[in-house]
């Protein structure tokens, strides 16, 4: 007889959860695949099918480990395609006395469980998912707290763990790793496609469902964790940690088929296997990652979930430009060119990411929410709290900043076939970034951090008048061709 209902939500694939410790024939694990999420925003193609192949594997696994799962494909008959209906149905079927769940990672699946609960009428418990490694409590939930800061807690706190990965490290490598294939990651996901080509669910992107080559279970997560620590891991150069954690480990990560703390013991085992094989930078770019942004990151949503406000202190109220979405296209190469490589592979460079995306969308005061929703839904490894707040990040971490033109065509590289000028302001081949950033710095002077954007204030403090008022028009006359409503005048003094 089922007793208590749990359910399991697609990025909960957590197989060392406590709930899986031992069988038990009274309750019952549910998962579904429903057109409340499908429908919700468009989604990658890539990233619908891989989470629902990832899915059916966990399942799949779990009941040949004796769980009782009951899992509702997207075309079962018993499906009602809604969260809270489908709850609502089965406890009703097994008469079942509880409810329990583990805490969302998105904040409007937490608030559609926390609002059904109340009208349920059984038992409800909330479970934290125990995949993060900084628990609640740890650190003050005060906005100034940064990724430094929880970075120097964490390392505190592992300390021991990371004293091992460190003393087999060295500024360079002494020991020649074994050759290592580039793992054989290629899923057949058409049966999945087909069913969802049943519904006239909204997409975005590209894919080869005969071969995604996104990791679907927690087997191929750790071939790939293999080809990491062998292949790409002691190849990394830098001690910035932007790239230290690929789009395929964040996404296995992110759907908890690997935890943070078995990663870490992982590397440990690898790093006193092979001593001297990785470089410290490479090491310290990827604890700086896992344990300082990442943590980070999680931190800040679950801060932002408790207040259940948008934070959006330049009060950025604007739609998206009409070239975030597929079909349209911009001059802008640098934008145009991520945009292709999201579409294409469902995922672009950490570099790309920031210093093109994310920078843009500041500039051109894009309504945070609808920014961090479109890089949550066509980037397959990005998440809701991954994303949830990162434009704020722009104003309060140290070490994030926006940029101008020359920064971006040094580093990404789009520019010598681009239409426009790097190196110009304004005037019709002047690179629009340009025109925003110096717009920008000149609206927000007093939330700039000088100690951060020092530089860049002097620059603009020491501009010639004219050269000023020039940039400023172009910069308002930028934002409405870009579909993005202004009520700013042409003269300087009102910017």
């Amino acid at each position: 007889m089922i007793e208590t209902v749990r359910l399991i939500l697609g990025d909960q694939l957590n197989e060392h959860h406590s709930w899986f410790a031992q069988t038990d024939e009274t309750v019952c694990y549910v998962m579904m695949e429903i057109l409340q999420e499908t429908n919700y925003e468009p989604q990658h193609q890539q990233k619908t099918l891989a989470t629902f192949a990832s899915m059916r594997n966990f399942a799949r696994k779990m009941r040949r480990q004796g769980h009782n799962f009951f899992y509702l494909t997207l075309t079962a008959p018993e499906n009602r395609q809604s969260l809270p209906e489908n709850i609502a149905w089965l406890i009703y079927q097994n008469k079942a006395k509880n409810f329990e769940y583990l805490q969302p990672d998105d904040k409007r699946n937490a608030r559609q469980l926390k609002d059904f609960a109340y009208i349920l009428g059984v038992n409800i418990q909330q479970h934290q998912s125990h995949h993060f490694l900084l628990e609640e409590g740890d650190l003050s939930q005060s906005i100034e707290t940064t990724t430094e800061d929880i970075y120097s807690y964490m390392a505190v706190k592992y300390r021991k763990l990371i004293g091992n990965i460190e003393k087999n490290t060295a500024e360079n490598v002494r020991l020649k790793l074994p050759k290592v294939e580039t793992p054989a990651i290629k899923n057949d996901l058409r049966p999945i496609l087909k069913d969802i080509e049943q519904f006239d669910i909204p997409a975005f992107g590209h894919v080869n469902a005969k071969s995604c080559r996104w990791v679907c279970s927690s087997a191929q997560a750790w071939q790939y964790v293999n080809y990491y620590f062998h292949h790409l891991l002691p190849q990394k150069k830098s001690a910035e940690g932007a790239d230290a954690i690929p789009s395929q480990l964040a996404w296995a990560l992110n759907m908890k088929m690997i935890e943070p703390l078995e990663l870490l013991e992982a590397l440990s085992d690898f790093t006193e296997k092979y001593p001297f094989a990785i470089t410290q930078q490479a090491v310290n770019a990827l604890l700086k990652a896992l344990l300082g942004d990442r943590e980070y990151k999680r931190f800040r949503f679950n801060r932002q979930l408790a207040t259940e406000e948008a934070i959006n202190p330049l009060g950025h109220h604007k739609p998206l430009p009409s070239f975030f979405k597929e079909g349209n296209s911009t001059s802008m190469r640098c934008i145009q060119q991520t945009i292709e490589e999201v579409e294409n592979k469902g995922k672009t460079s950490a570099k790309r990411l920031l210093m093109v995306l994310k920078n843009y969308a500041l500039l051109a005061k894009v309504e945070p929410d609808l920014f961090e929703q479109w890089v949550q839904h066509k980037l397959v490894n990005a998440t809701a709290w991954s994303e949830q707040g990162e434009l704020l990040d722009f104003i309060y971490q140290p070490q994030q900043r926006i940029f101008k033109g020359q920064e971006i065509a040094s580093n990404i590289h789009d520019c010598s076939k681009c239409t426009f000028d790097p190196t110009i302001n304004h005037g019709e081949k002047a690179c629009p970034f340009n025109g925003l950033y110096w717009r920008f710095i000149h609206k927000n002077k007093p939330l700039l951090s000088r100690k951060i954007y020092g530089k860049a204030l002097e620059g603009w403090e020491t501009m010639d008048l004219t050269e000023k008022h020039h940039t400023l028009e172009f910069a308002r006359n930028l934002l409405q061709q870009y579909h993005v409503a202004t009520d700013e005048k042409s003269s300087l003094r009102s910017f």
